[in-house]
């Protein structure tokens, strides 16, 4: 069974962006997958590091998407995409440092953080801007 499975009330009305979600969720699997499968540290590192990276690429397409729908990000939305990756870069420095970093803890973390943003930020800020386009 995943660790976190993909559900339709998670998207947000926009297929390139419900696409990204998903391919979070397949990246989160991995990284649990790895731990619970005691795959080498480097192998958890690596899929920490590709996590990261992919957060990245994803928010910032995300708030280019909200800004071409006419929705700029807010303030607030933006600030969590950059605390957020601020939080998992940092894990991922610890666990290079050989800081005591629970990998499980850091898998359940992200998961959560990412369903609940997606809940709550991302669809009320797609909501926004699919609204403005059935105005058109």
């Amino acid at each position: 069974m995943a660790f976190v499975s993909w559900k339709d009330e998670y998207g947000v009305g926009v297929v390139s962006v419900d696409q990204q979600h998903q391919k979070l969720f397949s990246l989160l699997n991995a990284l649990e997958a790895h731990l619970h499968g005691g795959a080498p540290k480097m192998d958890v590192d690596r899929a920490v590091a590709e996590l990261e990276q992919y957060y990245r690429y994803h928010f910032t397409d995300e708030e280019r998407m909200l800004g071409m729908l006419g929705t700029a990000p807010s303030a607030d939305h933006r600030k969590q995409h950059a605390w957020f990756i601020a939080e998992v870069a940092k894990a991922g420095l610890d666990r290079v440092e050989g800081k005591d970093v629970n990998p499980l803890d850091l898998v359940e973390f992200l998961r959560d953080w990412l369903v609940n943003h997606i809940l709550v930020v991302d669809r009320g800020a797609f909501s926004e801007a699919n609204a403005r386009l059935d105005r058109l």
